[in-house]
This record gives C-alpha cells, sequence and structure tokens, in this order.
C-alpha cells in the first residue's frame, strides 16, 4: 500500500480531515487566536484579578466581616443580659491591678507603693508581735 492509496485493514478508505483542523498551519493558528482575542478579554482580565492577591483577599472579606458582626452582636447580648452578682461587683471593684492578677493583697500593698517589707512582715510575725 502506498501513501497515496490509504485503505485500512477493513479494506474502507479513510478521510482526511486535515482541511477541518483550524490550527494546522501557523497562519490559521494566529487568524484564529485573533478572532477569538476580542471576545475573551473581559473574561481574561476578571481572572487576572481575581487570582491575585487582591482578589483573593477582597473574596473573603465579605465572609470575614459576617462573622466578627455575628460575634460582635452575640457578645454585646452576653453582656447586657449577664446579670453580675452585687457581692462579687463591690468585692472586684477593692482589687487593685496587682491583685486582679493573683498577687496576696499583702504582697500587692508592698508592690504598688514601691516600698519594701519588713523582717517581720516577710516571717509573718507582724500579727504575733502586736
Amino acid at each position: 500500500m502506498t501513501n497515496e492509496n490509504k485503505v485500512d485493514e477493513q479494506g474502507s478508505a479513510r478521510f482526511d480531515l486535515g482541511a477541518l483542523d483550524p490550527f494546522a498551519g501557523e497562519e490559521r493558528l494566529q487568524h484564529f487566536v485573533e478572532r477569538l482575542r476580542p471576545h475573551i478579554a473581559d473574561e481574561l482580565v476578571r481572572r487576572r484579578r481575581e487570582f491575585g492577591l487582591e482578589g483573593i483577599l477582597l473574596r473573603w472579606t465579605r465572609g470575614i466581616i459576617a462573622a466578627s458582626v455575628s460575634v460582635a452582636v452575640a457578645a454585646s447580648i452576653a453582656l447586657i443580659f449577664a446579670k453580675a452578682d452585687p457581692a462579687t461587683q463591690a468585692e472586684a471593684a477593692h482589687h487593685t491591678l496587682t491583685e486582679s492578677v493573683g498577687v496576696p493583697s499583702e504582697w500587692a500593698v508592698w508592690i504598688e507603693s514601691d516600698t519594701p517589707p519588713s523582717t517581720t512582715a516577710l516571717l509573718g510575725l507582724e500579727g504575733e508581735m502586736q
């Protein structure tokens, strides 16, 4: 068999569909691209913007804002309707910053006044001496 007579094993002739291929020649490919370019320009610009850092951040912004607003509303409602015990409020008002982090009240006086304790106070004998 020669190349001119293209016949497969079953004896039927093959059809040459090369003329339908838009990318067969370099000129045809360039012509195809030039015809297609105006139709896809808007989509290419949109995709360029979407896949950049700004696009990613803008996509997440709406969800982050919605979540933060819902957390703020829930926290505000909890603070408004939370009823504190009056005894706890009065006790909390007498605590200093030093006491609120766990320092005993005797030591807090020394720390806040910036004066060193006496030896008897350190040994805990101050109450027994009087």
